[in-house]
């Protein structure tokens, strides 16, 4: 009679190495012989810890998506707005901070809905931030990041769907705000995305 596990067994049989054949494992697969097993394991612990491979990928991506727009929500509320109130109170930002105006499409007060779309930038940037280089350098990067991509967006597209001139006209006030708050954003989200990969992300690996 076949293990229970025999089918998947036999899956590992085509990560043997050349020389191995099949007539070697079989005997195993159905008198399960300890000799044999031990003589072929690193067949098998090839092909168990592949699939197991595949089963985290899996969820990893979940959790970066989760962790991702977590961040990215998080570091509009505190980093980005924070920026904007500094901005704002020196007398350079165009805008106010944390602003309560109903907005469209979402329905929900300004700052909210910014913070959910921050928390879609954050989704991305986790993904990307992976290529980032170590130490300070990955925090150049990540406010790069934000002042470049949120930026160009909001000036190039947002801002023309809602009947503004491209670039917002071009002010100098207004690119500075934009660089700055959403760079901001950018280092904020790299850091609460790693708190909560070092805080959460080791738990769910150590009982995955």
């Amino acid at each position: 009679m076949k293990s229970p596990g025999a089918a998947n067994d036999l899956h590992a049989l085509s990560y043997c190495p050349p020389g191995i054949e099949q007539k070697h494992i079989v005997p195993y697969l159905v008198s399960y012989r300890p000799l044999v097993f031990t003589v072929h394991a690193s067949c098998f612990e090839a092909y168990y810890r592949e699939t197991d491979m595949v089963d985290r990928v899996g969820s990893n991506y979940s959790t970066r998506v989760l962790f991702g727009f977590v961040a990215g929500f998080l570091a509009t509320l505190i980093f980005h707005q924070l920026t904007l109130w500094l901005l704002w109170g020196v007398g350079l930002a165009p805008m106010k901070p944390f602003s309560t105006v109903v907005t469209k499409p979402l329905g929900l007060p300004a700052v909210l809905s910014l913070a959910v779309w921050g928390g879609f930038w954050g989704i991305l940037f986790s993904f990307v931030e992976r290529r980032f280089p170590a130490r300070l350098s990955y925090w150049v990067s990540a406010f790069v990041f934000g002042a470049v991509f949120p930026s160009a967006i909001a000036l190039l597209v947002v801002l023309p769907l809602k009947g503004h001139p491209v670039g917002g006209g071009w002010q100098p006030f207004l690119l500075l705000t934009a660089l700055l708050v959403n760079g901001a954003w950018g280092i904020g989200t790299g850091l609460f995305l790693k708190l909560l990969s070092n805080r959460f992300g080791r738990s769910h690996a150590t009982t995955a």
